[in-house]
């Protein structure tokens, strides 16, 4: 099966073609990992309101290619094959944008791509995604195959349980805070740092690494990581085996988000035997087990609603609620008592790591994520030969 990529390529889906002999994936040249300027820019003009009653969203023409089929990462397709995509959440197809297929044309051609034939499969990210797409957006037609498949993260060579166990026991408490750009702030970053610095300096032996793009990070939060030697900062530059060696390295991470579709560092994390400490926003809880192998809290604001639908007071206001300065008392306490009954009680913490390797090597192990899309590939295939 020769799949080829019309969308950019996550580093995240070239681990499942390395490990299926029976796929191949053609990309085509573009990656997706670090945005840059520009990408932003034309992220911030697309997701614009303005566009709202136009219907405006990217569909991306491709066609005459040597494959089988073709592969989309959250964008419809104007193709000559058949195509699947692989989505985050529903609302990406249309760029996040709320309201964008409300209106008459947006609608129309919303509906236009959904029944489109060379639509084969929608695979989601997570069963967050998969159960709220028609909620969301619209009835799917009876021929679209719709399923939840996580994505691919590879075994961690690099762990073992004498390591859990080492780390988990070690007098000093090793947390890891690891996100991208301005996430840094809606991933609970500031109060992250806030609560570990004030524990450190109450006595408490932990040591944090923050691994984000440095550029996105204000003079205060860059002021106060300096004040403190047991934190070390890293830019979001690192390739994926020595993140792979953090992570082993790490005990804890540390993830309460407000603003995440599914956390894919969570379950890198889980891979490298690491307990969680998150919050219960969409795709997380499907990840992290409350008291099973972390500790999950509310966050200080729900993109998500509870039922995993968007948030429109959180999602059309972000400067004012995402980038808030606004201190949550409540929040900064779940977030205190949370990583304060991770060091004390190092029983608990050692089953949370065993218990995340467990489930990261079973429910999201490699046998089992490769064995679904393999079900994908031969549905795709039959299709194929049907219309031959």
């Amino acid at each position: 099966m020769k799949v080829y990529w019309a969308t950019k390529l996550r580093g995240f889906l070239r681990h499942i073609s390395e490990h299926m002999e029976n796929v191949t994936f053609i990309d085509n040249g573009r990656y997706y990992e670090v945005s840059n300027w520009i990408g932003k820019a034309k992220s911030k003009l697309v997701r614009t309101r303005l566009l709202n009653p136009i219907g405006l969203f990217q569909i991306v023409k491709v066609r005459g290619k040597d494959c089988d089929c073709y592969g989309s990462y959250n964008r419809f397709l104007s193709c000559d094959k058949p195509y699947f995509i692989y989505l985050e959440n529903p609302t990406a197809l249309y760029h996040y944008a709320l309201g964008r297929i409300r209106y008459g044309i947006g609608k129309k051609q919303f509906q236009k791509c959904l029944h489109d034939p060379n639509l084969k499969y929608i695979v989601c990210l997570s069963d967050a995604c998969r159960t709220t797409f028609e909620t969301i957006n619209m009835p799917l037609p009876e021929n679209l195959q719709v399923k939840t498949i996580y994505p691919f993260v590879p075994r961690n060579v690099h762990v073992n349980e004498d390591l859990i166990r080492k780390k988990c026991y070690d007098e000093v408490l090793e947390c890891l805070y690891c996100v991208q750009g301005k996430s840094f702030y809606t991933k609970g970053g500031r109060d992250v740092l806030e609560v570990v610095t004030r524990l450190q300096d109450a006595g408490y032996k932990i040591h944090l690494t923050v691994i984000t793009n440095l550029n996105a990070l204000h003079e205060d939060t860059m002021a106060l990581i300096q004040s403190h030697e047991d934190i070390t900062l890293h830019d979001f530059t690192y390739p994926y085996d020595e993140l792979e060696q953090i992570y082993a390295k790490t005990a804890v991470l540390l993830q309460p988000s407000s603003a995440d579709s599914f956390g894919l560092t969570v379950l890198e994390a889980m891979k490298g035997g690491c307990a969680i400490f998150g919050s219960k926003l969409y795709a997380y809880p499907e990840m992290v087990e409350h008291n099973g192998n972390g500790i999950l809290i509310d966050p200080m604001y729900w993109t998500f609603t509870p039922d995993n639908l968007p948030n429109p007071i959180a999602w059309g206001h972000h400067k004012k609620v995402r980038l808030s300065e606004k201190r949550c008392d409540r929040y900064i306490n779940d977030i205190e008592q949370s990583i304060r009954a991770l060091y004390e009680d190092r029983d608990q913490l050692y089953r949370f790591a065993k218990r995340s390797l467990e489930l990261a090597n079973t429910k999201f192990g490699e046998d089992t994520i490769c064995d679904q899309w393999q079900g994908v590939w031969d549905a795709l295939g039959r299709s194929k030969d049907h219309e031959v």
